[in-house]
């Protein structure tokens, strides 16, 4: 056998399992997808695929072997009593009669199913011993889950008693958010300058993993109860019927006591039908319906033989193209973005969309004017999917390739799919630049209209200018004022110390997106590091062939007297890699202190947590990490809590500490 090849797609192999796993961490932990769910439904399937022709390289690296996420290291954690599955995806008529032909054949029978919706929220588990919610568990990595129990006695549809006086049982169900819950949030947060959360789902993940249950609650969350544990129940109907009975909501619409061609016909209606739901779904759950049929049916590992999850294409929307303008980005990069008539799409309104590149609207033929079917990439970002030929008006014209930066008016270089602006000083280019910088380091307060009045003002002219700014110049600012100025100045000292990935992320080097960056900080743990490395070392990164080597080479070098500057100004990157070792368990996380403890002066804390990597901030911000609350807080505790801020205990800090001695030791 030729050994060559096989090498080659093992490692390909590896490439694919590395790249599901950096999505997986972007979707569950950081609660921030860059690809939708049919870009990892694809992705998953090369996998599968590859595993399927190559049994003997599945092992722990594999994320077909492996559930949700892990537990997120903020709750004490618990076993779950059997472990919490998932339902492997089918995409089409074809793999839903596959699905009904396996069943038929195990159980020799035709049996009937129950459908019910895909909620796109967050799977928990709730155990209720004599009749009182006594613990409630997230999904975890489908064995040990997060102890949320306050937290999930918030949400709404969550019973905290239910009319069971002996014994015990187990509820499963999804926690997820109104689109009005969403919109009611977000417009708050607009109001007071943060970022608006992405989606339902997103809001979802990270009010659960809020350290204060006053947070869930103002959330407005909901829960629907999909699971019962009960030896009283034969069927999923009657489990449902268990449920509403006992105050809990459930799933709707659904479909119960169906043949799978009713169960298809639900499919396509509720498909239609989705876009007016009060929720998002992306798919319909098909299982048995008869409690029997699943035990005889059992489960793999990772998936239950007796359901599946069909899932729907990303969710489209028509509108019109009201004119079209040219973007320039932070390298230079032009790109073709579309003013839409605003039409809601999967819950938000949305009024852009991306066309990528002039050559890529060239081919799609988009014109202003133009009736044009959009979608959310990676349920975030709106984009272009086709134009309706059939709905376009006499007199449009087709696109023209600019050739002029409209920003500075310099001479755009290259073809239409890298036409850029060469331009070091171009306005535009700098304001974007700046916007990445500011969002890779975390500053909070510093949006767009606020570096576009620094970048006019010839205030700001590069990354080291941020960090000489002061009070003074920008309490004249007209968006600031000298609240606004302090605040946004503590964010931009906080800022210094700054992740060495998020570091590397922020110089914005040529293909050095967030993946890559993170793969050159598991390489090397500080710039010193970096600099050193050759061509050849650089190619040994997984990810980085010759071209990006041989790039990051160069640009590193020509980067060295910028970043110099950014050291001899504070910034201080520091390495994950050291802190999850336990060294400095405190690194990058700021504390304000409040009140009065047991075990030491406020002076003493303080000491002990700049020694474990922390910074104490004497104020309130929005970036601040923690509030550590002593005996007789003060008023820092209630601005902390309308701020949404997590609030810890002395007991939690050194439940932190001791882990460190242990880990010492």
């Amino acid at each position: 056998m030729n050994r060559a090849p096989m090498s080659r797609e093992y490692e390909r192999y590896l490439d694919l399992c590395r790249e599901l796993w950096y999505h997986n961490r972007a979707y569950f932990t950081l609660d921030c997808p860059e690809i939708g769910d049919e870009e990892y439904d694809q992705l998953l399937e090369k996998i599968k695929n590859l595993e399927c022709i190559h049994p003997d390289w599945v092992g722990e690296h594999s994320p077909t072997q492996f559930i949700g996420e892990k537990p997120s290291g903020r709750f004490p954690t618990q076993n779950h009593i059997w472990p919490m599955l998932s339902y492997d995806k089918i995409f089409d008529r074809d793999g839903l009669f596959h699905f009904h032909e396996q069943c038929q054949k195990a159980l020799c029978k035709t049996p009937s199913y129950y459908a019910d919706v895909k909620i796109d929220g967050c799977a928990v588990a709730l155990w209720y011993i004599r009749g009182r919610l006594e613990c409630g568990l997230t999904r975890g990595d489908g064995l040990v889950g997060d102890v949320i129990t306050e937290n999930l006695k918030q949400v709404a549809g969550i019973p905290h008693t239910i009319p069971m006086r002996q014994g015990s049982c187990e509820i499963r169900g999804e926690v997820h958010m109104p689109f009005t819950a969403l919109n009611s949030i977000n417009e708050g947060r607009i109001k007071e300058g943060l970022e608006p959360f992405s989606n339902t789902r997103n809001c979802t993940s990270g009010s659960l993993k809020s350290l204060d249950p006053k947070v869930v609650r103002e959330r407005k969350l909901s829960f629907f109860g999909y699971f019962l544990s009960s030896p009283e129940v034969e069927s999923v109907q009657e489990m449902s019927t268990k449920l509403a009975s006992w105050s809990v909501s459930v799933p709707s619409p659904s479909l119960t006591g169906a043949s799978i061609e009713e169960v298809f016909e639900f499919i396509q209606k509720v498909e239609i039908e989705r876009e007016s739901l009060p929720f998002r779904i992306d798919g319909i759950v098909v299982k048995l319906d008869s409690m029997e049929d699943q035990l005889q049916m059992g489960s793999t590992g990772q998936y239950y033989r007796w359901g599946v999850a069909f899932k729907y294409r990303a969710c489209r929307v028509k509108t019109r193209v009201r004119s079209i303008f040219s973007q320039i980005g932070r390298s230079g990069a032009v790109t073709p973005v579309a003013l839409l008539d605003p039409v809601y799409l999967d819950g938000s309104c949305v009024s852009k969309a991306t066309l990528h590149h002039f050559g890529w609207a060239f081919e799609k033929g988009v014109r202003e004017g133009d009736f044009v079917w959009i979608c959310k990439g990676g349920d975030i970002i709106p984009q272009i999917l086709e134009v309706d030929m059939d709905l376009r008006q006499q007199g449009t014209v087709p696109l023209q390739l600019p050739t002029k930066c409209h920003s500075c008016d310099s001479v755009l270089e290259g073809c239409p799919m890298t036409l850029r602006c060469s331009n070091p000083l171009c306005h535009d280019k700098l304001v974007q630049s700046l916007i990445h910088f500011a969002d890779s380091f975390s500053i909070d307060g510093l949006g767009k209209r606020t570096i576009e009045e620094l970048v006019s003002r010839n205030l700001v002219k590069d990354w080291d200018d941020l960090f000489r700014l002061n009070c003074e110049v920008l309490k004249d600012l007209p968006q600031c004022g000298p609240i606004l100025a302090k605040k946004l100045i503590d964010s931009i000292e906080k800022s210094k110390l700054v992740p060495f990935f998020s570091f590397l992320s922020a110089l914005g080097i040529p293909y050095i997106g967030k993946r890559n960056a993170r793969a050159l900080a598991k390489k090397c743990d500080s710039w010193d590091a970096l600099r050193v490395l050759s061509i050849e070392e650089l190619q040994s990164i997984p990810g980085f062939g010759g071209k990006v080597a041989r790039s990051t080479y160069k640009v590193l070098s020509d980067l060295e007297p910028r970043v110099r500057s950014l050291f001899a100004l504070g910034v201080r990157p520091f390495s994950e890699k050291k802190e999850k070792e336990g060294a400095v368990p405190f690194s990058g996380f700021s504390f304000v202190i409040t009140g009065t403890f047991k075990k030491g002066s406020r002076k003493e804390i303080e000491e002990l947590i700049r020694k474990q990597g922390g910074s104490v901030l004497s104020s309130i911000s929005q970036k601040t990490d923690y509030l550590l609350v002593g005996e007789s807080p003060g008023g820092k505790l209630e601005q902390a809590q309308s701020l949404n801020i997590a609030i810890v205990n002395e007991a939690w800090l050194f439940s932190k500490l001791e882990k460190v001695y242990q880990n010492v030791s």
